[in-house]
């Protein structure tokens, strides 16, 4: 591939709703620049960005893909992310490889719950965002009423670039407003014929040139100063314009097309081509060198630095590691700098993505999206750089899990092969987690969602070849004590030979400090040595529990008399007089059960607020306040036990036609109601019965 300088490269990240045509529009471009010869569809599982086994099973697209074209001598570099926000991990890192947001819409539907959360996560990075309006042949579209509700949901101006002509089954063209320019589509070629405006829609032509230019113009106070006088710009101004103000997130431009039909698809190419900011025209790189902010042109003079978004799995090369090149430049085999991992590595064989195909390039520089292979350490979110500059690009941040689920190989002998696979798909997607559970002994998976999980559970049996059984991970009750109490705890044991002989006496007292045991013996009634062995006996007591198996908590306990046998006594009976003891002492103690209450900030519509809170109250939430949002949203703050709420994400998604959405943290443990409690225990000791 040729090498492009950073003033002849751009980064569009395609955004927005399931089925709103981003993996088309993306396949039609390739077609366009002669990557490809024939155009693939999505229901034919031959795209070249939905390559993944389970994006072609779904339909959908669950990874995010990259890939390129070359068009006027220009590289626009292409990241498609998945429109289903259980995977907003992938938007996430989209949006950071990304120059500029394309926010993909249904003509027939508009808003889209897709398209809001993707806007909301490009305001929230202030990333410059454009609308495609896509689909345009499809017959309910809406082509007019969807561009009013994108001018009326959007905070700033649209910039219409393009309209068309016709629409649904009388779909025949576009109109550039740029050039003001028809393109007539008589086939699927990508070749459009170039003429005049139709004499039929040139006033409607005119209307929408007026509102391209007065969104532009609020690119400058020049601009703005010159068409208030003029009420005009001419072309150099809104080239100018256009490309100044794309940069600062002035305005949001605005195309259409049908990418099944390629219409639209290349006067998109031909005006980000011409007309958009290009890497190097974009603000200055934000980088740290220690604590201190340093900013850097967005060039190949600068010195290196690039940033780790995604890692692929590859059955020959492995790892490939892909980056955003930041700023510098780095030529294959010459070595770089991980200072997430304070080591050296050396870049080896560099590629460019084409979906899962590698072009090899023999250099990268500021704004390229480039891989490496068979790196020692570097994964997702790591930074790299020379190592002489210490440069770090600030990281991405990734929402928490919110769904969990336990997990036990079918088999016993893939214990191993799980963790493997959890391992290998953690690097992958840095919004999965997984970790075992020491308490229960399962695997427990985490994501953002129902379907992301089970995304991850296919994966591990198609790529590990390993079946497992799922479950709700077990709730981590604890418990405790709400009165003092003691008991005497005594071992003795003769078998024949020497024996085991241990006497506590143990006091219990509730206590806030999560444990504590004092020694209040006098008089030598147990020798000294023997007393962190009933400390030891008595922990071992605690992990096992007294009242339905879980850890005891907040208790004090103190050990104050017993005896013990010159001949007979030893470190272990006097573990298991500790045990005894403790056990005898928290039958008289009022034992109760507590259960673990988390935080939830669940964001929603304002017009479901109602329905939440009432839900939540029915889970034994207890509702901390709300706050009203933008755009009509508001978060509302509760707590609520964890057992209630393990597929809450499924009810909110239900409750608010997808727009729900939420965060947690852990509070505090508090006690578990009496008829819940001893539900819990009676199941618990079923349990233990069986085994």
């Amino acid at each position: 591939m040729k090498v492009y300088t950073s003033d002849k490269k751009i980064t569009i990240g395609f955004f927005g709703h399931m089925s709103s045509g981003k993996t088309s529009f993306a396949e039609t471009m390739f077609f366009n620049a002669g990557l490809i010869n024939r155009m693939g569809k999505t229901q034919e599982k031959n795209t070249v960005l939905d390559f993944e086994v389970e994006e072609q099973n779904r339909g959908q697209s669950i990874n995010l893909s990259m890939g390129y074209v070359e068009h006027m001598d220009k590289k626009i570099q292409i990241v498609d992310a998945p429109g289903f926000l259980d995977f907003q991990g992938e938007i996430i890192s989209g949006l950071f490889a990304a120059d500029i947001a394309a926010l993909f819409i249904n003509p027939a539907s508009a808003i889209e719950v897709g398209l809001e959360k993707s806007l909301e996560l490009a305001e929230d990075r202030d990333k410059p965002v454009i609308f495609i309006v896509n689909g345009i042949d499809r017959e309910n579209s809406e082509w007019q009423k969807a561009f009013k509700d994108i001018e009326s949901y959007s905070t700033i101006g649209i910039a219409p670039l393009t309209i068309p002509i016709g629409e649904k089954g009388d779909f025949k063209g576009i109109i550039n407003l740029l050039t003001m320019k028809a393109h007539m589509y008589k086939d699927a070629s990508g070749k459009p014929e170039i003429t005049d405006i139709p004499a039929e829609h040139k006033d409607i032509a005119e209307s929408f040139r007026e509102k391209m230019i007065e969104a532009i113009a609020e690119s400058s106070d020049e601009l703005t100063e010159k068409y208030l006088e003029t009420m005009e710009l001419d072309e150099k101004d809104i080239a100018t314009g256009l490309k100044l103000g794309l940069a600062a997130g002035k305005f949001r431009p605005l195309f259409v097309s049908s990418a099944v039909k390629n219409g639209g698809v290349d006067a998109f190419m031909d005006i980000v081509s011409a007309y958009f900011p290009k890497y190097s025209d974009f603000k200055p790189a934000g980088l740290l060198k220690g604590e201190e902010q340093v900013e850097l042109a967005r060039n190949e003079a600068s010195p290196f630095t690039a940033y780790v978004f995604k890692t692929l799995s590859d059955a020959h090369l492995g790892d490939v590691v892909t980056t955003k090149v930041i700023t510098g430049k780095v030529a294959a085999g010459t070595d770089f700098y991980n200072l997430n991992k304070e080591k050296a590595e050396k870049s080896g064989q560099l590629y460019v993505l084409l979906g899962d195909k590698k072009d090899t390039i023999d250099e990268a520089s500021a704004g390229d999206i480039v891989s490496f292979v068979k790196l020692k350490v570097t994964e997702t979110m790591d930074s790299i750089c020379g190592k002489a500059a210490q440069l770090q690009v600030p990281g991405i941040e990734f929402p928490e899990p919110i769904y969990s689920l336990a997990i036990q190989p079918k088999s016993k002998d893939d214990q191993e092969k799980v963790s493997i696979a959890l391992n290998k798909i953690s690097k992958e997607d840095p919004s999965f987690k997984s970790y075992m559970d020491k308490e229960f002994g399962d695997f427990i998976i985490s994501g953002m969602g129902d379907t992301h999980v089970s995304m991850i559970l296919e994966k591990i049996k198609r790529k590990f070849g390993v079946e497992v059984d799922t479950a709700n991970p077990q709730v981590p009750y604890r418990e405790t004590i709400t009165a003092s109490a003691e008991a005497q705890g005594r071992y003795k044991k003769q078998s024949g030979g020497r024996g085991q002989f241990g006497d506590t006496w143990i006091k219990l007292e509730p206590c806030s400090k999560g444990f504590e045991f004092v020694n209040a013996v006098v008089g030598g009634s147990i020798p000294k040595n023997f007393i962190p062995s009933v400390e030891k006996g008595v922990k071992g007591a605690m992990e096992k529990g007294a009242l339905a198996g879980y850890p005891v908590v907040n208790v004090k306990v103190i050990l104050y008399d017993g005896s013990y046998h010159t001949v007979d006594s030893s470190d272990m009976a006097f573990q298991v007089a500790g045990s005894m003891g403790f056990k005898n002492a928290c039958e008289k103690a009022k034992m109760i059960l507590l259960e673990p209450i988390y935080d939830f900030f669940i964001t929603s519509p304002e017009e479901n607020q109602g329905d939440i809170m009432g839900d939540l109250s029915g889970r034994r939430g207890k509702i901390q306040g709300t706050e009203q949002k933008k755009g009509g949203k508001v978060v509302i703050s509760a707590r609520v036990p964890l057992a209630e709420m393990f597929t809450y994400i499924n009810i909110l998604k239900s409750m608010t036609g997808g727009r729900g959405f939420y965060s947690m943290k852990f509070s505090h443990y508090e006690a578990v109601p009496s008829n819940l409690s001893q539900k819990i225990v009676k199941e618990r000791e079923a349990l233990f019965n069986k085994e």
